[in-house]
């Protein structure tokens, strides 16, 4: 499946309307990391659809979920069946993105569990500003 991102939960490295695809599981089970695409639901007659990264792995059937982009507060314990599938691929601007769906995936779960990957990409921005300013001198 084919869908169109919407929100900024998951910037830097998914971003608002980016194409996603999206593959159903197979029988293995979830790697820390991988973004995946699951039902957040209120009730049963009202559900959205999100795309967050797994930040720990509870057991073969749970899975803690958090976005990239948010500050403390994962978006709690989402079980196997209620996700659809796992993020394969990003495209932006006619362009496929990799870096996120790597052997970083795992680093970068560790720091969003952790509340230490927003501040980190907020330092990584800082310091790109402040080297451009310095070009443009």
């Amino acid at each position: 499946m084919r869908i169109r991102a919407k929100g900024g939960s998951m910037g830097p490295f998914i971003r608002n309307h980016d194409i996603i695809t999206i593959a159903t599981l197979t029988q293995s089970k979830l790697k820390l990391g991988e973004i995946v695409a699951f039902t957040n639901s209120k009730n049963e007659n009202n559900f959205r659809l999100s795309m967050h990264r797994v930040v720990q792995l509870l057991d073969n059937e749970n899975y803690l979920i958090k976005g990239d982009n948010t500050s403390k507060y994962p978006d709690g314990i989402v079980s196997r069946n209620q996700i659809l599938g796992k993020v394969i691929k990003i495209e932006r601007n006619n362009r496929i993105v990799q870096f996120g769906l790597g052997v970083e995936r795992g680093f970068i779960a560790i720091l969003s569990h952790h509340n230490l990957l927003v501040p980190l990409i907020n330092w990584v921005r800082n310091i790109t500003k402040f080297f451009r300013k310095g070009k443009r001198k």
